[in-house]
């Protein structure tokens, strides 16, 4: 994803967008491109997550919207404090860009794994977040964050969505992937070819055809239109490649309990135990994400009928 975004900054500074980019000693993957195609406009601040967000900050009371790139565990866990003093508190505009989000590293422990992003990003309050599917959503999410001039945080994970490759990004906070009949799979991110390979295996092996739902913004959503969309099924299943707790199942599960109608709902996420990630529904924990997605979808239904 951050190849697709790189070129976007460089087209936005090229047409002339007051754009500054800022990286924590990180290549590859169109970075370096990026350094020669806009020059001063490009800092590397070296490992050193808190001073770099503290410049941006300088940047932006100074005018130049901030896009400022590192992996997202250390954005979200030792940047947090200046993301919140010097860019929120100030009404900063600017754009953090969590490399590696999710569960992307958790084969490197608990230094890497950024499982609980979007739980931080969201005790901040007012801090938009996107998480794109692809390449090309991730670069309308950053071109909207710039015209916004708001403090947005996007999730980039490795390209997880070539199929979906021309869904735009400013067409509503959510896509409608795939349609189906009593049960709604929302997910965001990376965790959609998993959720869509699943659905695939239940139609086939149990008749049961759940709508894909994937969920661009986790911060703002709109509400109204969500829960009218859910109200049509039996059961909803959140999938995040984050804890069970604070993520997207935390935000569903707060819209509906907030919602006239009554909605069953099983989160699925992460569980960590000690250097130990697995995935689960709060019951069974399975190391295939696609096979827990299923288990827990045929135990329900069963239940239910």
């Amino acid at each position: 994803m951050i190849g697709a975004v790189c070129k976007r900054v460089g087209a936005l500074v090229e047409t002339g967008h007051d754009v500054v980019f800022l990286t924590a000693d990180i290549g590859g993957d169109g970075i370096d491109s990026l350094a020669a195609r806009i020059g001063d406009r490009f800092i590397d601040m070296g490992i050193a997550e808190a001073t770099m967000i503290g410049a941006a900050a300088g940047f932006g009371l100074s005018g130049t919207t901030p896009v400022i790139y590192g992996l997202a565990t250390f954005l979200s866990r030792r940047a947090l404090e200046q993301i919140k003093i010097d860019l929120l508190a100030n009404d900063l505009g600017g754009i953090v860009l969590g490399g590696a989000s999710g569960t992307t590293l958790s084969a490197l422990g608990p230094t890497h794994s950024a499982h609980d992003d979007i739980a931080l990003m969201r005790s901040l309050g007012d801090v938009s977040i996107f998480s794109p599917r692809n390449g090309a959503q991730a670069a309308d999410a950053l071109s909207m964050a710039v015209a916004a001039r708001r403090l947005c945080y996007v999730r980039l994970a490795p390209e997880p969505d070539q199929a979906g490759a021309a869904a735009a990004f400013g067409d509503g906070v959510f896509d409608l992937v795939t349609a189906g009949d009593n049960v709604a799979l929302l997910t965001t991110g990376p965790c959609l070819p998993a959720t869509r390979a699943a659905r695939e295996q239940l139609a086939a092996l149990a008749a049961i055809r759940p709508a894909v739902i994937h969920l661009k913004a986790i911060y703002p959503l709109d509400r109204e239109n969500i829960i009218s969309l859910l109200l049509g099924y039996e059961l909803i299943v959140t999938v995040e490649d984050h804890l069970r707790s604070g993520g997207l199942g935390s935000v569903i599960g707060e819209m509906i309990a907030e919602s006239p109608g009554r909605m069953k709902l099983i989160r699925i996420g992460a569980v960590v135990r000690g250097h130990d990630l697995f995935w689960s529904d709060g019951k069974f924990s399975n190391i295939s994400l696609e096979q827990t997605i299923i288990y827990s979808i045929r135990t329900e239904m069963e239940r239910i009928r």
